[in-house]
């Protein structure tokens, strides 16, 4: 494709661990033959990073030197990009569009548990998804209308072949409307979810 809506057919596909964004991402390089490109996983062969966070089970990536590493190294054309930090590390009119996945956290609870993550840290990345936390950072380096926001709460399949159409039609993709926190509320589940410690959370 030259010119238009998608000219560059770079896509970032993001959100909180555990919305299915791998899945999304490889199923959408698929559909519209992108190369698949799980920038998290390259960032951390290639020790990206400036340490392990024993608390949170995760590496923290020194963002100045991935950036460079990117821009050196990648070529951010015809490519669907599988992260939850890329927004930090590419410039926002470097891609077309950054897919925000969503998911509700009482299914969210579920899928964190079948990885096998620790209570701390199926509570922090809940607690993140309710907050908006990837949104609102996503939000700080990219406008809206390089934003497409979607709830796959109920599976990628749906929101998956709406988000191919519009993109092979040149056509933008509504944001869906997400606020979990009204939700728990509503629920009377506040305290599940932001329990004052961790012991008997997300029972």
């Amino acid at each position: 494709m030259s010119g238009g809506l998608y000219a560059r057919r770079c896509f970032v596909v993001t959100g909180t661990p555990g919305v299915g964004k791998s899945s999304f991402a490889r199923r959408l390089a698929e559909e519209l033959n992108l190369e698949y490109l799980p920038l998290d996983d390259i960032l951390i062969e290639n020790k990206l990073y400036t340490g392990f966070d024993e608390a949170r089970e995760s590496y923290i990536i020194d963002v100045e030197a991935a950036r460079k590493y990117v821009y050196e190294n990648i070529r951010l054309e015809d490519v669907v990009i599988d992260s939850h930090l890329a927004m930090d590390i590419i410039s926002c009119g470097d891609i077309d569009l950054c897919i925000v996945l969503r998911c509700s956290p009482y299914k969210l609870v579920e899928r964190l548990r079948s990885k096998g993550y620790s209570n701390r840290k199926v509570m922090e990345n809940i607690q993140a998804e309710i907050l908006d936390v990837v949104l609102t950072s996503v939000l700080s380096s990219c406008g809206r209308d390089k934003i497409a926001e979607l709830d796959v709460s109920d599976g990628i399949d749906t929101r998956l072949e709406t988000v191919v159409n519009a993109i092979k039609n040149g056509e933008r993709i509504s944001s869906d409307s997400v606020d979990w926190l009204s939700l728990i509320l509503s629920q009377g589940d506040l305290q599940r979810f932001f329990p004052e410690g961790l012991e008997g959370g997300l029972g």
